[in-house]
C-alpha cells in the first residue's frame, strides 16, 4: 500500500510558484496481493495498474502537472470481510520496494522487458532498481515519462513519511498507471522445534555449504554468480 502526496500544478508555471496556491491531492494506491508460504521471497515487479480515475483524468489534457510532495508505504492484510490491519514486522521482512509511476504505456514496456529478459527482470528488481540505475538505463525507452520512488527504502522505515520541502517537488506529465516493485520474505512460521529462524541469517555462516569454485551455495547454482575480485580473494576472508 501507498499514500502519495501531490499538487496539480499548471503545466507552464515554474515548480515553486504556486504551490502554495494549489490544490493538495492525496490518494492511497493498493497493489496486487502477495501470498507466501514460509520462507518464500517475492521479489518481482507488479502488473502495471491503473492509478484512480480521478487522478488520472485531473491530469489527462496535459494543462496540469502532478507535483509529488511526498509518499508513505505500509504492508497491510486485508480479510475476507474486508478489514484492514498492518502486517507486523517479525510476519512478513521487507527488504525494499520500488515504486513506479507514470505514462501506462512506460510501465508496460519496464514489465515486457522484465518479463522477456532476465538481465532487465534482475535490473529492475535487484541491487540496480534499488540505486535508481534501472530508470537511467530504460531512460530511452521511458522517454523521461516515469519517475522512481523508494529504492533502497524497506521495513525499516515503517511509518517514516517520505517528504521534500518546498520547492522541491517531482513532476509526472499525465500519469496513468504505476507498477511497484516489492522485495518481501515470509518469516511467519519457523519449521517446529528450532530456536531461531535460520531466514534471518547472513548465508556466509558455518550452516551454509559454499562451493566457490563451483559457484553453489548449498548444492544451489548461485544468481548472481559467485565473483570475488582478486583484490578481495586476496585478502583470504
Amino acid at each position: 500500500m501507498a499514500r502519495v502526496w501531490a499538487f496539480a500544478l499548471p503545466a507552464a508555471v515554474a515548480l515553486g510558484t504556486h504551490v502554495a496556491a494549489a490544490a493538495p491531492l492525496n490518494f492511497t494506491l493498493l497493489s496486487a496481493p502477495v501470498k507466501l508460504r514460509y520462507g518464500e521471497v517475492y521479489n518481482r515487479m507488479q502488473v502495471p495498474m491503473p492509478l484512480p480515475p480521478d487522478v488520472v483524468s485531473r491530469f489527462a489534457d496535459g494543462d496540469k502537472v502532478m507535483a509529488v510532495s511526498g509518499y508513505e508505504v505500509d504492508m497491510v492484510r486485508i480479510a475476507a470481510d474486508g478489514t484492514e490491519s498492518k502486517v507486523p514486522l517479525y510476519d512478513h521482512y521487507v527488504h525494499h520496494y520500488v515504486l513506479r509511476i507514470g505514462r501506462r504505456p512506460s510501465m508496460e514496456s519496464l514489465f515486457d522487458a522484465a518479463a522477456k529478459d532476465r538481465a532487465s527482470a534482475q535490473m529492475l528488481t535487484g541491487c540496480h532498481a534499488m540505486t535508481g540505475a534501472d530508470l537511467h538505463t530504460f531512460d530511452a525507452r521511458l522517454g523521461g515519462q516515469a519517475a522512481v520512488f523508494g529504492s533502497g527504502a524497506g521495513a525499516e522505515y515503517r511509518g517514516t513519511p517520505n517528504s521534500l520541502e518546498a520547492p522541491f517537488r517531482r513532476l509526472l506529465h499525465r500519469p496513468e498507471g504505476w507498477a511497484p516493485v516489492w522485495h518481501i520474505i515470509n518469516t511467519n512460521r519457523p519449521v517446529a522445534g528450532q530456536t531461531y529462524s535460520p531466514l534471518a541469517e547472513c548465508p556466509c555462516t558455518a550452516q551454509r555449504r559454499i562451493n566457490a569454485s563451483a559457484g553453489t551455495i548449498d548444492g544451489q547454482v548461485s544468481r548472481p554468480p559467485i565473483h570475488c575480485s582478486p583484490e578481495f580473494a586476496a585478502t583470504g576472508n
